[in-house]
């Protein structure tokens, strides 16, 4: 049987402002009134019409996580659960109460994987056997997706959001539901999630129950689970202690077999580190920091590098110009950053009501580096001819240590840049100036052996900015830390492949690439790497499949001036007495070296073709058998 709630409602309200006398009259017996409030209180009619999963013949007693799910009646709910703790069976609990209570209701389940949605249904039917609401099952198919009809109306649906698949959540997209489930949300696609989210706008009266085990990204659902209150989310973590039977014996099994993430992750239900992120989010966290990168004023006693990281005009080009702070005695600028620091750690101390946050003098900030300025070139007519201009005015403005670019997309960029150092007559800016492939090698001294060793670029310079990170050597603006900003592409950074050499995700990663290149040029001219090769070399790139830049030992009146792609610069730099260098990487010179011929194998004996079965007349030597 199903009821409307809402009648229900009405008529309980009516039943309890009556006297004994009107309820005689009224002909209503207490049974009555019991029933209504059942229908009323989901905790109760679950206890009442399912059964236990795992032992049918029993009625379905709901664990404490399970209660919460089944009861909260707010329009958006987030769980965050460890292992274990029965959240499949409570959503699953919580669909049969609301779709027998309110007839004609749409329930839709989505998940990342079809064993996820294979499992709720089997716990629907589990929970509704040997019952009278099995006879309301109009109809139960499982092709081309899972769905429940019952007789009043109301469908449950289960689909997947295509994790592993190239669909990633189109199939969704043109459903409606008044309640949304999402099932183990964490682990779901971010373009899955964005295709999900809108079918809440199907209806007026929509509501969203999201439950996961944390992966560790700190995306949507890291968001709703820690800042409910700002996204209008009801939320509720449950940890180990709200796992059925849990004893010290597991304790201590699962906490020697288990690592540190996994532990937090798996059996806490924290969020602790992402399982393939590149960047820890806990050393990314304490190197935050409440300032305006763009009020922070010039100092001639510190450094700075320009990364450039080149694109289409659709994305732009991206540069991160890194300071590294020498000066011991803070400037007025640097007090006013120190301010707004500490200002910032006191205010979160009071919210908190606990000193969580020390205050902070200048000599935690020398000798380390601090994001000085951002810039996006995009959305102009001509992109890559703007950024020219944007980085020769900060070359003049800031007076940069070295300007290290993406040579992978900014070969000719890199040419203008040379060639206008070339027309100003300023050899330090052709200096200065460093293209990176990343997807050359570089030469790397191995701590043990002392000696240089080849790495891949991309990989170094990752691994190099990650140790940099977690040596608390980075002071971040808290204000990057949104989704595409700076800070957000370092918490989204992921292993793609892994192996010897892995691979990183290649989206959104423009304005992290052009960080990670100031790091590179910091550590490969005055860092460890420095002492690499001759005094004050760059980092030499190898198997370039561009120019590469060779640099000659360091005379006292001559520096380089870098080659280019097709030798445009030899005239200038013969007349301004330069000596001037080109190599073209890996690509063979075939004029110079002609093809050598394959060589034929010459045998010893005369080559015989051995017969089997019926012996064939043999064929003499000077011959060979066709």
């Amino acid at each position: 049987m199903s009821f409307e709630k809402s009648e229900a409602r009405k008529k309980l309200t009516l039943l309890k402002s009556l006297t004994p006398e009107q309820l005689k009259s009224a002909k209503l017996t207490q049974r009555d009134i019991d029933y209504l409030e059942t229908l009323l209180d989901p905790i109760k009619w679950v206890k009442t019409n399912l059964k236990n999963p795992e032992d049918p013949t029993k009625n379905f007693v709901p664990y404490v996580t399970q209660e919460y799910i089944i009861s909260e009646e707010a329009s958006k709910v987030a769980v965050r659960t460890s292992r274990r703790t029965g959240k499949t069976v409570g959503i699953a609990a919580k669909a049969i109460y609301l779709a027998y209570t309110e007839p004609n209701t749409p329930i839709l389940f989505v998940a990342p994987y079809q064993a996820q949605i294979q499992e709720i249904f089997r716990d629907i039917q589990l929970l509704i056997s040997d019952t009278p609401l099995r006879d309301s099952v109009k109809r139960s198919i499982e092709h081309p997706f899972y769905q429940i009809h019952l007789k009043n109306g109301s469908t449950l649906f289960g689909m997947t959001a295509g994790a592993k698949s190239s669909r990633r959540g189109t199939v969704v997209r043109g459903q409606g539901a008044k309640y949304l489930f999402l099932d183990e949300f964490d682990f779901l696609p971010e373009d899955a999630i964005a295709a999900t989210l809108i079918i809440m706008k199907s209806r007026k009266d929509s509501h969203l129950f999201v439950t996961s085990n944390p992966s560790g990204a700190r995306s949507y659902f890291y968001q709703w689970c820690t800042f409910p209150e700002k996204h209008g989310f009801a939320t509720r973590h449950f940890g180990k202690k709200y796992i059925p039977n849990w004893t010290e014996e597991d304790d201590k099994f699962y906490k020697e077999n288990y690592s540190t993430n996994a532990w937090y992750r798996e059996i806490l239900g924290e969020f602790g580190e992402e399982m393939v992120g590149v960047f820890p989010h806990r050393f990314i966290d304490l190197s935050l920091f409440e300032y305006d990168h763009n009020m922070l004023a010039y100092n001639q006693q510190n450094a700075y590098v320009l990364g450039v990281d080149w694109n289409a005009s659709q994305i732009g080009t991206k540069i991160v110009i890194l300071e590294y702070i020498k000066n011991k005695v803070p400037t007025q600028s640097d007090k006013l950053f120190l301010k707004t620091i500490n200002g910032t750690r006191d205010e979160l101390n009071r919210q908190e009501k606990v000193k969580k946050y020390d205050r902070l003098s200048w000599d935690y900030f020398v000798n380390k580096y601090r994001v000085f300025r951002i810039y996006s070139i995009e959305g102009q007519q001509y992109t890559q001819t703007a950024a020219v201009d944007k980085i020769l005015r900060l070359y003049k403005e800031y007076d940069p240590a070295f300007i290290y670019v993406d040579q992978g997309y900014g070969d000719v960029q890199i040419e203008l840049l040379l060639k206008k150092a070339v027309e100003w007559k300023d050899k330090a800016l052709a200096k200065k100036i460093v293209g990176c492939n990343f997807s050359s090698t570089i030469d790397v001294k191995d701590p043990w052996s002392n000696k240089p060793v080849k790495k891949r670029l991309k990989n170094f310079m990752v691994n190099l900015s990650v140790r940099t990170l977690e040596g608390y050597q980075l002071a971040l603006p808290y204000s990057e830390d949104n989704k595409g900003l700076l800070i957000g592409q370092m918490r989204d950074y992921r292993v793609t492949k892994e192996g010897p050499t892995p691979t990183y995700s290649s989206e959104n990663d423009h304005y992290l690439d052009a960080l990670m290149l100031a790091i590179l040029g910091f550590e490969s001219n005055f860092g460890e790497l420095s002492s690499i090769g001759r005094k004050n070399e760059p980092i030499k790139i190898r198997k370039s499949r561009l120019p590469v830049m060779v640099q000659p030992k360091q005379k006292e009146n001559k520096i380089m001036c870098p080659a280019t792609h097709s030798g445009l610069l030899k005239p200038f730099a013969d007349e301004m007495g330069l000596p001037y260098e080109y190599k073209e990487g890996t690509i063979p010179d075939l004029t110079s070296k002609p093809r050598s011929k394959t060589k034929v194998k010459q045998f010893a004996k005369p080559f015989r073709r051995r017969f089997t079965g019926i012996q064939r007349k043999k064929w003499p030597h000077s011959r060979l058998m066709p």
